[in-house]
Protein backbone atom coordinates (compact mmCIF):
# COMPACT_ATOMS: atom_id res chain seq x y z
CA UNK A 1 0.00 0.00 0.00
CA UNK A 2 1.03 3.65 -0.87
CA UNK A 3 0.22 5.48 2.38
CA UNK A 4 1.05 9.00 4.12
CA UNK A 5 -0.06 11.18 7.23
CA UNK A 6 -2.07 14.07 7.00
CA UNK A 7 -4.27 16.26 8.29
CA UNK A 8 -7.93 16.66 6.10
CA UNK A 9 -9.50 19.62 5.70
CA UNK A 10 -12.64 20.94 6.32
CA UNK A 11 -15.22 21.82 3.78
CA UNK A 12 -14.83 25.29 3.82
CA UNK A 13 -11.34 25.29 3.30
CA UNK A 14 -12.11 23.45 -0.07
CA UNK A 15 -14.66 25.62 -0.76
CA UNK A 16 -12.04 28.13 -0.88
CA UNK A 17 -9.45 26.46 -2.20
CA UNK A 18 -12.09 25.46 -5.46
CA UNK A 19 -12.62 29.16 -5.73
CA UNK A 20 -8.51 30.21 -6.01
CA UNK A 21 -7.85 27.09 -8.22
CA UNK A 22 -10.58 28.51 -10.28
CA UNK A 23 -8.74 31.54 -10.22
CA UNK A 24 -5.89 30.31 -10.75
CA UNK A 25 -7.16 28.17 -14.11
CA UNK A 26 -8.00 31.54 -15.80
CA UNK A 27 -4.44 31.65 -16.86
CA UNK A 28 -4.54 28.97 -18.70
CA UNK A 29 -1.09 27.01 -18.02
CA UNK A 30 -0.14 24.27 -18.56
CA UNK A 31 -0.58 22.74 -14.36
CA UNK A 32 -2.31 19.81 -13.36
CA UNK A 33 -4.42 21.30 -10.75
CA UNK A 34 -5.06 18.31 -7.71
CA UNK A 35 -8.62 18.28 -7.03
CA UNK A 36 -9.94 20.14 -4.17
CA UNK A 37 -11.32 17.01 -2.79
CA UNK A 38 -7.60 15.58 -3.00
CA UNK A 39 -5.62 18.64 -1.06
CA UNK A 40 -4.35 17.77 2.38
CA UNK A 41 -1.70 18.91 4.81
CA UNK A 42 1.21 15.89 4.28
CA UNK A 43 2.93 15.51 8.00
CA UNK A 44 4.62 12.25 6.39
CA UNK A 45 4.65 10.53 2.93
CA UNK A 46 5.59 6.61 3.71
CA UNK A 47 5.25 5.43 0.28
CA UNK A 48 4.46 1.51 -0.43
CA UNK A 49 4.03 0.37 3.02
CA UNK A 50 4.37 -3.36 3.58
CA UNK A 51 1.55 -4.40 5.89
CA UNK A 52 3.29 -5.59 8.70
CA UNK A 53 4.46 -1.90 9.36
CA UNK A 54 0.85 -0.36 9.48
CA UNK A 55 0.39 -1.46 13.72
CA UNK A 56 3.49 0.29 14.31
CA UNK A 57 2.20 3.35 12.38
CA UNK A 58 -1.22 3.20 14.03
CA UNK A 59 0.68 2.83 17.38
CA UNK A 60 2.55 5.95 16.45
CA UNK A 61 0.13 8.04 15.49
CA UNK A 62 -2.24 6.87 18.69
CA UNK A 63 0.36 7.82 20.99
CA UNK A 64 0.78 11.01 19.01
CA UNK A 65 -2.76 12.02 19.02
CA UNK A 66 -3.15 11.33 23.23
CA UNK A 67 -0.30 14.10 23.34
CA UNK A 68 -1.90 16.83 21.37
CA UNK A 69 -4.88 19.05 22.02
CA UNK A 70 -7.18 19.84 19.41
CA UNK A 71 -5.56 23.20 17.30
CA UNK A 72 -6.50 25.62 15.32
CA UNK A 73 -3.67 26.72 12.03
CA UNK A 74 -4.60 29.30 9.70
CA UNK A 75 -4.41 28.20 5.58
CA UNK A 76 -3.20 31.17 4.05
CA UNK A 77 -0.54 32.83 1.53
CA UNK A 78 -0.31 31.77 -1.90
CA UNK A 79 3.11 30.64 -2.98
CA UNK A 80 5.46 28.37 -5.25
CA UNK A 81 8.29 26.11 -5.31
CA UNK A 82 11.41 26.15 -6.03
CA UNK A 83 9.98 30.24 -5.84
CA UNK A 84 7.27 32.44 -7.67
CA UNK A 85 9.56 33.31 -10.36
CA UNK A 86 9.99 29.98 -11.67
CA UNK A 87 6.87 28.38 -10.87
CA UNK A 88 6.81 24.75 -10.42
CA UNK A 89 4.51 23.51 -7.62
CA UNK A 90 1.76 25.95 -6.54
CA UNK A 91 0.80 25.95 -2.94
CA UNK A 92 -0.80 27.63 0.43
CA UNK A 93 0.62 27.99 3.20
CA UNK A 94 -0.10 27.40 6.93
CA UNK A 95 0.36 30.13 9.53
CA UNK A 96 0.69 29.10 13.26
CA UNK A 97 2.56 26.26 12.36
CA UNK A 98 4.11 25.39 16.04
CA UNK A 99 2.54 22.46 16.67
CA UNK A 100 2.34 21.60 13.16
CA UNK A 101 6.17 21.09 13.23
CA UNK A 102 6.61 19.55 16.72
CA UNK A 103 4.17 16.74 15.26
CA UNK A 104 5.59 16.47 11.80
CA UNK A 105 9.29 16.25 14.26
CA UNK A 106 8.14 13.60 15.93
CA UNK A 107 6.51 11.44 13.34
CA UNK A 108 10.00 11.75 11.58
CA UNK A 109 11.95 10.74 14.59
CA UNK A 110 9.01 7.67 15.91
CA UNK A 111 8.50 6.35 12.02
CA UNK A 112 12.57 6.27 11.46
CA UNK A 113 12.72 3.57 14.33
CA UNK A 114 10.38 1.73 12.19
CA UNK A 115 11.60 1.60 8.93
CA UNK A 116 10.84 4.98 7.49
CA UNK A 117 13.93 7.27 6.81
CA UNK A 118 13.65 10.67 7.45
CA UNK A 119 13.25 13.48 5.24
CA UNK A 120 16.15 15.89 3.92
CA UNK A 121 14.79 18.80 4.12
CA UNK A 122 12.90 21.01 6.88
CA UNK A 123 9.02 20.32 7.50
CA UNK A 124 7.27 23.21 5.35
CA UNK A 125 3.55 22.84 5.98
CA UNK A 126 1.61 23.32 2.60
CA UNK A 127 -1.36 21.90 0.56
CA UNK A 128 -0.09 21.35 -3.07
CA UNK A 129 -3.01 22.83 -5.31
CA UNK A 130 -1.12 22.11 -8.75
CA UNK A 131 2.53 21.55 -10.39
CA UNK A 132 3.75 23.02 -13.69
CA UNK A 133 3.72 20.77 -16.91
CA UNK A 134 5.54 23.39 -19.46
CA UNK A 135 5.96 26.47 -19.90
CA UNK A 136 2.92 27.15 -21.90
CA UNK A 137 1.03 30.78 -20.46
CA UNK A 138 3.53 30.76 -17.77
CA UNK A 139 3.96 34.56 -17.30
CA UNK A 140 -0.30 34.93 -16.95
CA UNK A 141 -0.19 32.42 -14.22
CA UNK A 142 2.99 34.13 -12.51
CA UNK A 143 0.74 37.20 -13.09
CA UNK A 144 -2.56 35.81 -11.50
CA UNK A 145 -0.35 34.07 -8.57
CA UNK A 146 1.22 37.99 -7.84
CA UNK A 147 -2.48 39.10 -7.42
CA UNK A 148 -3.18 36.21 -5.06
CA UNK A 149 -0.31 36.08 -2.55
CA UNK A 150 -2.44 37.38 0.19
CA UNK A 151 -5.10 34.26 -0.20
CA UNK A 152 -6.80 33.56 2.75
CA UNK A 153 -8.85 29.89 3.04
CA UNK A 154 -9.70 30.16 6.99
CA UNK A 155 -8.52 28.69 10.23
CA UNK A 156 -8.65 24.98 10.11
CA UNK A 157 -9.58 23.21 13.18
CA UNK A 158 -7.02 20.58 13.33
CA UNK A 159 -8.92 17.34 15.25
CA UNK A 160 -6.94 14.60 13.61
CA UNK A 161 -3.95 12.88 12.16
CA UNK A 162 -5.12 10.43 9.52
CA UNK A 163 -2.93 7.57 7.84
CA UNK A 164 -4.38 7.89 3.75
CA UNK A 165 -3.76 5.65 1.43
CA UNK A 166 -3.02 6.28 -2.17
CA UNK A 167 -4.22 4.57 -5.22
CA UNK A 168 -2.81 5.84 -8.51
CA UNK A 169 -5.01 5.35 -11.55
CA UNK A 170 -4.80 6.95 -14.78
CA UNK A 171 -7.32 9.78 -14.10
CA UNK A 172 -5.71 10.88 -11.11
CA UNK A 173 -5.08 9.51 -7.39
CA UNK A 174 -8.03 8.25 -5.05
CA UNK A 175 -7.20 8.85 -1.30
CA UNK A 176 -8.98 6.90 1.23
CA UNK A 177 -9.01 7.05 4.84
CA UNK A 178 -7.03 4.43 6.46
CA UNK A 179 -7.28 5.93 9.80
CA UNK A 180 -8.29 8.84 11.74
CA UNK A 181 -7.00 9.27 14.92
CA UNK A 182 -8.47 11.90 16.86
CA UNK A 183 -6.60 14.40 18.84
CA UNK A 184 -7.29 14.99 22.53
Amino acid sequence: MRLFIAVELSKEIKKELTALEEKLKSSAADVKWVKPDNVHLTLKFLGETKEEQIEPIKKILNGLAEKFKVFKTEIAGLGSFPNLKSPRVIWIGANNTDTLSVIANLLEEKLDKVGFPKEKRDFQPHLTLGRVRSLKNINILKDTLAKNLDFKAGILEVKALSLIESKLTPSGPIYTAFQSTGLS
